[in-house]
């Protein structure tokens, strides 16, 4: 098998797709799909939540690109389990959502 080609080496890389696509539904529910989107949780429970945040929001109703607007839809559809878990989403991308843009 090539570096490239391990668990890691792919989760990686999903994370890198989903920073250049500015956090799009398909990049995010693809990189919450890997096993090692885990936010520190048990790996059961952060499976049934990333696709409970796939299946009751970001499928059916589409939100725009970025974490922030998911943060919205989810809150929206006043499901505070799922607003939990999108915050946590969102405070373990921080360090790249947070960087400066532009050269």
């Amino acid at each position: 098998m090539l570096l490239g080609e391990t668990p890691p080496a792919v989760f990686l890389r999903l994370v890198a797709d989903a920073f250049v696509e500015g956090f799009s539904a398909v990049s995010l529910v693809t990189l919450m799909s890997h096993p090692f989107f885990r936010l520190g949780h048990e790996a059961g429970y952060a499976r049934r939540m990333a696709r409970s945040v796939a299946m009751e929001v970001i499928r059916p109703y589409h939100p725009a690109a970025g974490l922030k607007e998911l943060l919205l839809a989810v809150s929206a559809r006043q499901k505070p389990h799922l607003t939990s878990f999108t915050q946590e989403i969102v405070e373990a991308f921080r360090p790249l959502t947070d960087l400066p843009t532009g050269a």
